[in-house]
């Protein structure tokens, strides 16, 4: 799967990062009564997500496939993942190796991986299941939100803002390391399951779960990807951007909200035409204008802006505003750390008034 993604490079904003390797692991720090071997320095290239969520049990099992370029050998590769996430096999290269979990992190550790020289291509893949952590204080801290419709059907949601994507999936949850996503999710039928970048075709149906394929094509840090599974309705229309492209625009909404939400999508691309005017084109224009419903206050994910407004008729979506506003000075905009913040929420709070 991972040999067909692309090589891609960020054209992001980093500020306070300084150029150099981007790391897996930092060096030393080896796992108790052991002696610290030196950790590899990798740039991961690119994710390969296949998940199965089950709603009932809050249980996801999965195996996260990553590709990266060695920067510097080492005989160890560590990864973060949360202590929920239980790991049952890790392959290096193809060749089952042994790994340990300690402290939320997994090592990997391998001789072979000494011998590989700088500008090599490294494929890691891992095997894990478990009951994600619930987030708490979402969207402020990290998490899954797991909820119910007013019908009693499953509606959950990942939250990454500070904590990253480690409690979902092995990687290097660094707001500096980009890269590209593909992910494959299975679903009970009736369920959709929406994430950032473009939808690969229709669901695929097997017996009474169905999956969802999405890869994107604009480089994420891993707290910026999304996964979100309800029983959405999709409303679909286009938005021509000042650059002349035509925007999908995909919006996932609950079928009791469907018709608020129809009526509130003009003023939602007025808002959207406007930023243009003030900002420059939409970043994500090549892969869609994306809203979906959650059961929480809101994120701004690339691509996937997730709603918590409940869809209210005003004349003013403020909040709509302030997440839209995040295309640009949010998810265009890489943080040397999380009390650097304000240069991201600034400028949206800005773009409200």
């Amino acid at each position: 799967m991972l040999g067909n993604m692309p090589h891609i490079s960020s054209q992001r904003i980093l500020c306070g990062l300084g150029h150099g390797a981007l790391l897996v692991a930092a060096a030393g720090g080896g796992l108790p009564g052991q002696a610290p071997a030196a950790a590899a320095r990798l740039d991961v290239l690119a994710y390969a997500l296949q998940l199965r969520i089950e709603p009932a049990a809050q249980q996801l099992t999965g195996t996260a496939e990553l590709r990266a370029a060695v920067r510097a050998s080492g005989a160890r590769v560590e990864l973060d993942l949360d202590p929920t996430m239980v790991v049952a096999a890790v392959r290096c290269q193809g060749r089952a190796v042994a790994f340990e979990q300690s402290a939320g992190r997994l090592v990997v550790r391998d001789p072979a991986l000494a011998t590989l020289s700088p500008g090599s291509d490294l494929g890691l893949a891992v095997d894990y299941r478990g009951q994600p952590r619930t987030a708490v204080d979402p969207p402020w801290r990290g998490g899954f939100v797991w909820a119910k419709t007013a019908g009693g059907l499953p509606w959950l949601a990942s939250v990454g803002i500070g904590d990253g994507g480690r409690f979902w999936f092995p990687c290097h949850d660094d707001r500096h390391d980009l890269a590209q996503f593909e992910l494959q999710v299975t679903v009970p039928k009736g369920l959709v399951a929406v994430s950032s970048g473009i939808l690969q075709g229709e669901p695929a149906a097997r017996g009474d779960e169905q999956v969802w394929h999405w890869r994107t094509a604009s480089p994420l840090m891993p707290a910026q990807l999304a996964l979100q599974v309800g029983p959405f309705t999709v409303l679909r229309e286009t938005f021509t951007s000042s650059s002349g492209t035509i925007v999908p625009v995909q919006w996932f909404v609950l079928p009791e909200r469907a018709a608020v939400a129809k009526r509130r999508l003009p003023q939602f691309l007025d808002q959207m035409r406007v930023f243009e005017q003030l900002f420059g084109a939409y970043p994500f224009a090549t892969e869609k204008y994306g809203l979906v419903e959650v059961p929480y206050p809101g994120s701004a994910h690339p691509n996937l802006l997730a709603y918590g407004g409940g869809w209210r008729d005003e004349q003013f979506d403020a909040l709509h505003c302030g997440l839209l506003a995040q295309s640009w000075w949010g998810n265009q905009l890489v943080v040397a750390g999380w009390r650097d913040l304000w240069l991201q929420e600034g400028f949206a709070a800005y773009a409200q008034l």
